[in-house]
């Protein structure tokens, strides 16, 4: 018996040993991870890793709404037609589930916006309070292409978006970080939701792993620069 215990631990020690050695530090719980691996394929319109990963998630304990509020998020930071893709793969999902006679779980609708909401305002202090901010300046009466983007920026993305809820912030800025680290050659945003992710609750170690995922789903290049990215970001050594 002592020595059948004997070869148990030391073959527990032998996979602790190996998984660090290839960077497998599974700090990402199973939702999370699923999360990282459908941003992932979105991002660069992966439809069949897509669907692989958006059937894992269903059966992991994500929602439709959830899966779906996913590809909604994206459209903002990779663009509509990578998040309309991601929306197709999603609804021949659940045709797929309709005609089996499988129930799906649609879980939380979105919220919608009150109609006397100051979306500036809620947006600008959305922005604070997701990357340590403490802007507040005044909404902008000029027409010009940048003031334009600002008032976008703040009253649809940080509003109308992320006042859906359905993902907590620490899910959306998470998701956001892996889409940009996906897509590529975007490090100043890409750094600034990494920030994000990390203010908002994801820890060093989740983090690493996204990165560690990325490189795996699409690419060494992307992977390595996500690392690097990650450990501007956190101080990791």
């Amino acid at each position: 018996m002592k020595k059948i215990l004997s070869i148990l631990i030391s073959m527990a020690f032998c996979f602790s040993v190996s998984a660090k050695s290839r960077g497998d530090t599974m700090a990402l719980d199973s939702r999370s991870k699923i999360i990282v691996e459908i941003s992932a394929y979105i991002a660069v319109s992966n439809l069949d890793g897509l669907k692989k990963a958006m059937e894992e998630g269903l059966e992991a304990g994500l929602s439709v709404n959830e899966i779906g509020e996913l590809c909604v998020q994206s459209y903002d930071y990779v663009g509509f037609p990578r998040s309309l893709l991601a929306e197709g793969v999603l609804t021949s999902i659940v045709k797929e589930a309709d005609e089996k006679g499988k129930d799906l779980e649609w879980g939380e609708k979105a919220r919608e916006v009150p109609s006397d909401l100051e979306k500036y305002e809620y947006g600008r202090e959305k922005i604070n309070s997701l990357f340590g901010r403490n802007a507040k300046q005044s909404r902008p009466v000029s027409t010009d292409y940048n003031s334009s983007t600002d008032i976008f920026l703040k009253e649809h993305l940080f509003t109308d978006i992320f006042y859906r809820g359905v993902l907590s912030d620490k899910e959306r800025e998470l998701s956001t970080a892996t889409m940009l680290a996906s897509l590529g050659n975007v490090n100043p945003m890409f750094t600034s939701h990494t920030q994000g992710a990390f203010k908002n609750g994801n820890s060093k170690e989740e983090l690493e792993e996204m990165a560690l995922i990325v490189g795996k789903l699409i690419g060494k290049k992307e992977g390595r620069n996500a690392e690097n990215i990650v450990k501007q970001v956190t101080g990791a050594k």
